[in-house]
């Protein structure tokens, strides 16, 4: 045996390494490694197995020959017997790959004689789905060769099972802490997270991310939905013409807002593009199944309390309905050409609504008219 592999010294060897990716995502592979450094010969991954696009992304990955990296990237990944079997696996139970798929079954094809077989002959493997949704799962999984499994194959099953529900925390963890790092990209952009919708999308509208919010309204599909494919797609063909166009590579293309759908009750949606440090400010990890971030949406719903806003705004200072919906945009972060596109009208009626709302309120700039707007929100009168 490697060593007392159920005792404490590598639990606490693979715990410390968890800990760290809880905080840090893009630490997971010095989890994957240290299984390698307890079982030498050992071969592991974090693996995502993509629903939609049925295929099964290596996202960490330690002890295979780079050859054989690069083959399973090429040819594998569409074609590995054991996935489909791994993805209806019971989140958090650890299992044997012969749980999933017969051995009689794998040596009869291409994916055994071609990889598995060439790699000494790895056909005895543990794993446990880590995590898993209407689209994806996220699995840890280790192939033994032949040749270490009486040696190996119940130490690592033990080990498994004690950092499984650690390493279901950390997953938890990350998806967390790009919540809030979302929340601070959008307080960036002067959106008010709070009660939003926010996906991150990658190259081709894929998606990468959901927060709770964003996942109710995929799995609904009355504003936006999953295709086929896996690409996220408004119900509302105008409302998808401009999330095509946010969506084309253009560089120093700035954020795209429009609505949703013509209903009152539509969302405001902003298409953020990422690119360079925005990007990797997200450090999303494992949770991006190797897809590079392209693109954010955020989706704010008119708050149930808009009209009230607007009827104390006018009726506190005079203006009129148009004004008073002008100065809450304003407020609430949106430009006055995004104003005009929301609001299907020309950028010179905004510009002298918006004058005609700073005469009547005696606010010199659009930034003194924001702050009363927001001094009202708060409880205060109008001056």
């Amino acid at each position: 045996m490697a060593c007392g592999l159920a005792a404490d010294p590598a639990f606490d060897q693979i715990a410390l390494a968890v800990s760290r990716a809880a905080l840090d995502p893009s630490a997971w592979l010095s989890v994957v490694r240290e299984f390698g450094q307890l079982f030498p010969g050992l071969r592991s991954q974090i693996i995502g197995w993509d629903i939609t696009q049925e295929n099964s992304i290596p996202q960490y990955h330690d002890g295979y020959p780079e050859e054989f990296v690069t083959s399973y990237l090429a040819h594998f990944q569409y074609r590995n017997p054991w996935i489909p079997g791994w993805s209806r696996a019971p989140v958090g139970k650890v299992i044997s790959d012969r749980e999933v798929l017969s051995e009689a079954d794998l040596v009869r094809t291409e994916f055994y004689n071609d990889w598995v077989k060439p790699q000494e002959d790895m056909r005895a493997g543990i794993g446990v789905v880590l995590f898993a949704d209407a689209s994806r799962s996220f699995m840890l999984g280790s192939n033994i060769p032949m040749r270490y499994l009486a040696s190996y194959q119940d130490d690592v099953h033990q080990l498994l099972m004690r950092v499984t529900p650690l390493m279901q925390q950390a997953l938890e963890i990350n998806r967390t802490l790009l919540g809030l790092r979302l929340d601070a990209f959008s307080l960036r952009l002067g959106i008010e997270p709070l009660g939003a919708a926010v996906l991150v999308l990658g190259e081709g509208r894929t998606l990468i991310h959901a927060n709770d919010l964003a996942q109710e309204l995929l799995a609904a599909g009355a504003t936006l939905r999953l295709s086929v494919r896996g690409r996220v797609e408004f119900v509302e063909s105008a409302a998808q013409a401009q999330l095509d166009r946010a969506a084309r590579p253009t560089a120093g293309a700035g954020p795209v807002t429009f609505v949703a759908s013509n209903t009152a009750a539509a969302p405001l949606v902003r298409a953020v593009p990422l690119a360079g440090r925005a990007a990797e400010g997200l450090n999303l990890g494992a949770i991006a199944l190797s897809q590079r971030p392209s693109l954010v949406l955020i989706l704010q719903f008119p708050a149930a309390n808009r009209g009230d806003r607007s009827a104390h705004l006018r009726q506190a200072t005079g203006l009129s309905l148009s004004e008073a919906d002008i100065a809450l945009a304003l407020h609430d972060g949106l430009s006055l050409a995004e104003i005009a596109d929301t609001r299907r009208v020309s950028i010179h009626t905004v510009r002298n609504q918006v004058k005609s709302a700073l005469s009547k309120t005696g606010s010199r700039r659009q930034a003194d008219l924001v702050r009363l707007v927001e001094q009202m929100r708060q409880g205060g009168g109008a001056h």
